[in-house]
């Protein structure tokens, strides 16, 4: 299979969605219409509109390609599998870092899983949210991803936005609805202080509750620009000091436990 990647942008003034849509149909008639020799061609489009002069422009393009990615996944299977990985390698590629941070928070995960002796369906799913837990990142700048200061306050609200934006990109099937729901609650503490919905408790979805304490265990463990890396004795002190607020009790428990504590 012949595989080529372009994203393109273009500027449509005083257009509203509307017409911007009726755009994209004809673009999308045009494209199915398109002969093709080998291969496959597909297209997706996300779009935005700018509505008055005090909008960030770059909040404009950036919600634009949030919903170029949602819509490339709600193409067939085999398309949103390349997707994913299309995106996370972008996501990877602005940060070497988070690459090995989702295979260990899969690794952290799937470990707590089977302690827990979860189903089939129900490891799939953990796996998949875990692997892409942090997939909202991608519209991030660089820079706020390899900040090496403190960061500023809009800065700070960009990233706190990266479980919406994942659960957005993800959440484009029925069968991917619980592994976007997991993304979406990965932030979320126990005690309800957390991000986005303040969610507490069993509200939270099960595999976020999981990778949750995954997540911030290998976050503790891992040098950042920003704050150097903990000792395996110091991060599981953590953990269990956030048991119950941040973190379920129960998995929490479990995974000092039966998972690194072995």
């Amino acid at each position: 299979m012949l595989t080529c990647r372009r994203h393109f942008f273009m500027m449509l003034p005083n257009t509203d969605e509307a017409t911007t849509e009726k755009i994209v149909t004809r673009m999308n008639q045009s494209v199915a219409l398109a002969p093709v020799d080998q291969g496959m061609l597909s297209i997706a489009f996300g779009w935005d509109t700018k509505r008055n002069l005090s909008e960030d422009i770059q909040a404009v393009f950036k919600n634009a390609e949030n919903y170029m990615y949602k819509h490339k996944l709600q193409m067939k299977p085999q398309v949103r599998e390349d997707t994913i990985r299309i995106i996370m390698a972008s996501l990877y590629e602005k940060c070497e870092i988070e690459k090995s941070h989702s295979e260990n928070v899969r690794r952290y995960a799937q470990q707590i899983g089977q302690a827990m002796d979860l189903t089939e369906p129900e490891m799939e799913t953990l796996h998949w949210a875990a692997l892409l837990h942090d997939i909202g990142k991608v519209t991030l700048a660089a820079g706020v991803l390899k900040e090496k200061t403190t960061l500023t306050n809009d800065q700070w609200v960009a990233i706190k936005r990266h479980p919406e934006i994942g659960y957005h990109i993800v959440n484009t099937s029925a069968d991917m609805a619980e592994i976007a729901l997991a993304i979406l609650g990965h932030h979320e503490w126990w005690d309800g202080s957390g991000y986005p919905k303040h969610l507490a408790g069993r509200k939270i979805p099960l595999s976020a509750r999981i990778i949750a304490i995954a997540e911030a265990y290998d976050a503790m463990l891992t040098d950042r620009p920003y704050q150097p890396a903990l000792t395996k004795a110091a991060a599981i002190a953590a953990i269990i000091q956030g048991s119950g607020s941040q973190f379920d009790p129960a998995i929490a428990a479990l995974f000092v436990n039966q998972v690194v504590g072995n």
